[in-house]
């Protein structure tokens, strides 16, 4: 009896481990995921940085068929696209992940290797637990880091906009009109994404 209740043991011991080696690796896949997106928002934000920039050097040609006021939006909204394309560099620096294994020098060095098999397989579980951790709070913190750069992103063209609108208003009322309207664009961006569960 004695000798099935260990084999019990030790098999739900190894469940543990399982399950412990299952969330790394999901969360290797989840860190995978946030790295192609942040690769694919700095792409376009870099292009569309570069675009808008370039845009705004046609207010200052000898012949410019472009307003000073749209150049001046222009230049605003390429400043806001780069500052995006920095902040998704920032969410991809290198992030060491932990592995769904320990290294076999440290179970030697702690002595795992003389445990039974049970313990063997729960002391691994516990340290696999702390890695568990860590990888969370790292996939955590480029999640934030990929929303600034998406919210950035998206408000460049509100920003331009607005900076233009400014630059070409005739009347202190048509300013603050123009930052009433990107006031409000903010706010009901900031509704929907409540709406869907984005914050």
């Amino acid at each position: 009896m004695s000798g099935a209740a260990d084999a019990e043991d030790t098999a739900t011991a190894q469940e543990v481990l399982r399950q412990a080696q299952a969330v790394i690796s999901a969360q290797n896949n989840v860190s995978k995921i946030l790295d192609a997106k942040l690769t694919s928002l700095l792409q376009a934000s870099l292009n569309l940085a570069v675009a808008s920039l370039g845009a705004a050097t046609l207010a200052f040609a000898a012949i410019s068929w472009l307003p000073a006021w749209g150049g001046l939006g222009l230049a605003t909204m390429g400043a806001c696209f780069a500052l995006a394309a920095i902040l998704s560099v920032w969410g991809l620096r290198g992030s060491n992940l932990g592995a769904p294994a320990i290294v076999p020098a440290a179970l030697f060095e702690r002595g795992v290797h003389r445990l039974p098999a049970r313990l063997a397989y729960l002391a691994i579980a516990f340290d696999l637990q702390k890695v568990v951790t860590y990888n969370e709070l790292a996939s955590q913190r480029a999640a934030r880091r990929m929303q600034r750069a998406l919210h950035t992103a998206l408000g460049a063209p509100a920003l331009g906009a607005s900076v233009a609108a400014t630059a070409a208003a005739t009347t202190p009322q048509q300013a603050v009109l123009a930052w009433a309207v990107m006031v409000g664009a903010i706010v009901a961006f900031l509704a929907t994404a409540r709406l869907f569960g984005a914050r």
